[in-house]
C-alpha cells in the first residue's frame, strides 16, 4: 500500500468520529503537454496540470453530502478539509436507503497496459512533431488543402480511492490525444473535414497518418455532385457506425432504459448486431482499474442478438436490484467504456461487387443532433460517395438524409468484415435500407 492510501485511510478514520456511517475519498492528480500548431508554426507549447479531490460521507439514513476541490495540493490535506463540509451538506441530502460507500469487490487491475512507459523519455519536440507532421502530411495530398489548427494533449494520471468499507484501490495511466482539421472548396461552397486519434500509448497517435487520410477524404468529395432522390441503399464506414453506436451507448443506463421514450428498448433490430461494453481490455482507450466509485469495471453484453440485454449499474441501484454493479460511474455519469461490435464475414469491396446497384457510400453525417432517442426518427446532412459496384459515380454533399432507425436497423443487408477502432470503439462497416434522400 503506497503512503498517499495510508494517509487517505486516516481521514477516513476523521470523517467516522464525526458521525459518518460510510465515507469515500477519491484522489487524482494529473500532469501532461498541451500543443497547437497552425500552418507549421508552433501556436501553444506548455505543460498543463488537472487535480480533483472528492470526499462522498453518508448519514445513517443514506442522506449523501459530497464536496471536491480542483487546487493542487496534497491530496489528504485537502480530503481533511473538505470532510466537515461534506457532513454539513448531507444533512439536505435524499434519503437512500441503498446507498453508501461500495464493499471491497474482488478483482485485479494488474496487467491492463493502461500506463505507457515511454511517457517520462517523451521530449516536447517529439510531441510535436507527431501534429507537425499530421498537418504537413494534410497540406501535401493537394494544393487545394487548407489546414485548420492541429493539437495535441497527453496526461499521465494518478488516481487514489478509499473507502469505510475497506475499499484499497489506485492506478496509474497515460492517455494521448490529437486532432485537426482540413478545408478544401471555394468560399460559397466550402468543405469541412475535422477528426483525430487517441490512445494509452505514444505508438497510436504518432503512427497513423490521419492528417492524410482527412484530406484525402475531403478532396474525394469535391467535384459535380449527382444526383440523388428517394430511397437509397447505404453503406456506413467502421468510422460512421462508430460515431452512431457510440451515441447509443451513452443511453444504456438503467434510467435511461427504463424510462418511455427510449427506442432501442421496444425496437426489433436485426439479429446480427451484437454489441459489448469492456473496461477491462487491456491498453484500451477507456480501460481502468476501478471508477469513480472504486469499482472495477465488468465486462457488458449490450445488445445481444439484436435485443437490449446488459446495462449500466451505479451502487444504489445495484444495490436495489440485488446486484453487482458495473463499474461505469464517471462524476454524476454513468459513462461507456470500449465498445466491440462484431463484424461480418466479407469485406466492404465484396458486398458491394455482389451487389452491383447504386449505393451511397457515407463518409460522415454533419453531427447526430438530428437524432431522437425517444422514437428513433433520425434526420441529417450526409456527406459522400455514390457507388455502382466499386465504380465511384461521383459525390454528394450536404444531402439530407432520414428514417426511422427502428426500421433501418431491422434493414441491415450486411454487416462487413472490414473493422477500425475509432476511439473507444470497434465498429464493422454496414449496408442498410430504409434511408431517404433528398
Amino acid at each position: 500500500m503506497s503512503s498517499d492510501l495510508r494517509d487517505l485511510i486516516a481521514v477516513l478514520d476523521a470523517a467516522t468520529k464525526l458521525g459518518a456511517a460510510g465515507a469515500e475519498i477519491l484522489a487524482e492528480n494529473a500532469e501532461g503537454f498541451s500543443a497547437e500548431v497552425h500552418r507549421a508554426r508552433v501556436i501553444r507549447n506548455v505543460p498543463v496540470t488537472r487535480h480533483r479531490v472528492t470526499v462522498r460521507v453518508w448519514r445513517q439514513d443514506g442522506q449523501l453530502g459530497e464536496v471536491s476541490t480542483t487546487t493542487a495540493g496534497d491530496a489528504a490535506e485537502q480530503a481533511s478539509t473538505l470532510v466537515e463540509a461534506a457532513m454539513s451538506s448531507a444533512k439536505k441530502g435524499a434519503k437512500d436507503a441503498y446507498a453508501g460507500p461500495v464493499d471491497r469487490l474482488a478483482g485485479s487491475a494488474r496487467g491492463m497496459g493502461l500506463e505507457d512507459r515511454r511517457y517520462e523519455g517523451l521530449t516536447p519536440e517529439d510531441k510535436l512533431d507527431v501534429i507537425l507532421d499530421a498537418e504537413r502530411g494534410a497540406r501535401g495530398v493537394d494544393a487545394n488543402v487548407l489546414t485548420d489548427a492541429f493539437r495535441y494533449e497527453d496526461w499521465r494520471t494518478s488516481r487514489q480511492l478509499v473507502n469505510t468499507k475497506g475499499a484499497k484501490a489506485e492506478e496509474v495511466s497515460t492517455a494521448y490525444s490529437c486532432s485537426g482539421g482540413v478545408r478544401v472548396g471555394s468560399s460559397s461552397d466550402e468543405l469541412k473535414i475535422s477528426g483525430g486519434i487517441r490512445g494509452r500509448n505514444f505508438s497510436a497517435v504518432s503512427s497513423l497518418p490521419y492528417g492524410i487520410q482527412m484530406a484525402r477524404r475531403a478532396m474525394a468529395l469535391l467535384g459535380d455532385q449527382v444526383s440523388l432522390a428517394g430511397s437509397v441503399r447505404v453503406l456506413l464506414p467502421p468510422r460512421v457506425v462508430a460515431e452512431l453506436f457510440m451515441h447509443f451507448a451513452t443511453f444504456f443506463s438503467e434510467r435511461t432504459l427504463s424510462a418511455d421514450g427510449n427506442f432501442l428498448m421496444n425496437a426489433k433490430i436485426d439479429d446480427r448486431l451484437h454489441l459489448l461494453d469492456d473496461g477491462t481490455m487491456p491498453g484500451a482507450l477507456r480501460s481502468t482499474a476501478f471508477d469513480d466509485r472504486g469499482v472495477m469495471p465488468v465486462p457488458l453484453t449490450l445488445i445481444r442478438e439484436g435485443e437490449v440485454h446488459g446495462r449500466f449499474l451505479d451502487p444504489s441501484t445495484a444495490r436495489r436490484l440485488e446486484t453487482r454493479p458495473t463499474g461505469h460511474c464517471q462524476g454524476a455519469d454513468l459513462v461507456p467504456r470500449n465498445l466491440v461490435m462484431r463484424p461480418g464475414r466479407r469485406s466492404m469491396n465484396a458486398l458491394l461487387s455482389d451487389l452491383n446497384e447504386r449505393v451511397l457510400v457515407v463518409d460522415h453525417f454533419d453531427s447526430l443532433d438530428g437524432l431522437n432517442m425517444a422514437t428513433g426518427s433520425f434526420k441529417a446532412m450526409a456527406y459522400g460517395m455514390v457507388k455502382t459496384g466499386t465504380t465511384e459515380q461521383g459525390p454528394v454533399r450536404r444531402l439530407p438524409i432520414r428514417g426511422e432507425l427502428t426500421t433501418v436497423l431491422n434493414s441491415l443487408v450486411e454487416v462487413a468484415s472490414d473493422t477500425d477502432r475509432h476511439g473507444h470503439i470497434d465498429a464493422p462497416g454496414m449496408i442498410l435500407d430504409g434511408f431517404e434522400v433528398g
